[in-house]
């Protein structure tokens, strides 16, 4: 498996939001992407990771005659994971800002680049949790071992920040991670290097997991650099859409759940989730609610008419009629891009 050396010479060194698009996805999440391009004027790099060639030339034809995106094939044939592609964009980043968000970010109202870039003084700023968490799911408990994707702070107040969108200053995210041997991949606790280990004993995280990125910004505030969350209005993250085409995914919703009853999977997510702490209930109906939403999902990727329930749960959240809207917008019934 070889990864390209290097991105085309460009003298400008343009800034691009990298978006990472695996293989089998392209079709569904079309309609974000057209989103993107309608309503904001980021500058996009559309990222083919294990995409087959009708998958490469759909994204290269889209970004054929428009100056705002640019496409990227890794020219992998398998998958490769998300924090090892993190980590080959870096290397390649030659704009002074280093910037990503997932591929099911949807745009609801005009964004640009200075929206998301982050403000004077801070190294970097992290964005875009699902339109579902509560802000209860964003602060990690103190006895918790396992530092989620969801969780942008500790209960005794260290930003963790999240990977669902980010935009780092190049210069001082390079320094780190060539020095410290640093990856955006998850870290189980054991693989640390040394250094790094002590650092976050020291903070006191003392977890057994660290998701995508959360080394990397714990690091670089601990060299002195400033990092915040930031809303951004104009774009909403589903969170999860990856998931209704990964094929791991198509045999839980094709096998699994027809021979399995949903009360007993629940009961399985709720004792998976209840083994650190107390509090661990709330984390029980977080991810309840997470699967719940993937369900609905589907159900909104299909067009009205809705069953009575969902349509409750649509006038009752703003970000659901939003999702509605996209989907009335850019789909044509079963989440693809109308042509």
């Amino acid at each position: 498996m070889t990864i390209p050396a290097s991105l085309p010479d460009n003298d400008s060194h343009p800034r691009r939001v990298n978006i990472i698009y695996l293989g089998g996805s392209v079709q569904t999440l079309l309609p974000f992407l057209k989103s993107l391009i309608d309503l904001t004027e980021l500058p996009l790099r559309l990222v083919a990771n294990a995409c087959d060639n009708r998958e490469e030339q759909i994204l290269s034809d889209i970004c054929e005659n428009s100056p705002q995106l640019e496409f990227y094939s890794l020219k992998s044939v398998d998958r490769i994971e998300h924090g090892k592609v993190l980590d080959h964009l870096l290397s390649i980043e030659q704009s002074d800002l280093f910037c990503f968000m997932d591929s099911d970010i949807f745009a609801a109202g005009p964004v640009t680049l200075s929206d998301i870039a982050p403000p004077s003084g801070e190294a970097a700023i992290t964005s875009c949790l699902p339109g579902w968490c509560l802000e209860a799911d964003t602060i990690m408990p103190e006895s918790y071992n396992v530092m989620e994707g969801a969780y942008t702070k500790s209960a005794n107040g260290h930003f963790l920040g999240c990977s669902y969108l980010a935009a780092y200053r190049t210069e001082p995210l390079r320094k780190l991670v060539e020095e410290e041997s640093l990856s955006f991949q998850p870290y189980q606790r054991k693989v640390l290097p040394e250094g790094v280990l002590s650092i976050l004993s020291e903070l006191g995280f003392r977890q057994h997991s660290f998701d995508t990125a959360k080394v990397i910004n714990l690091m670089l505030q601990h060299r002195g650099h400033k990092m915040s969350y930031q809303p951004i209005d104009g774009l909403i993250h589903l969170g999860g859409a990856n998931r209704l085409v990964r094929e791991n995914e198509q045999w839980y919703k094709n096998t699994l759940r027809s021979i399995v009853p949903q009360s007993l999977l629940n009961n399985i997510r709720r004792i998976r989730f209840n083994y650190t702490k107390p509090e661990s209930e709330d984390r029980a109906d977080f991810f309840l609610r997470q699967s719940e939403f993937w369900e609905l999902l589907e159900e909104l990727s299909n067009g009205p008419p809705f069953a009575e329930p969902t349509m409750k749960m649509i006038s009752k959240h703003s970000y659901l009629q939003k999702i509605c809207e996209q989907f009335a917008t850019y789909g044509n019934g079963d989440g693809r891009w109308s042509q």
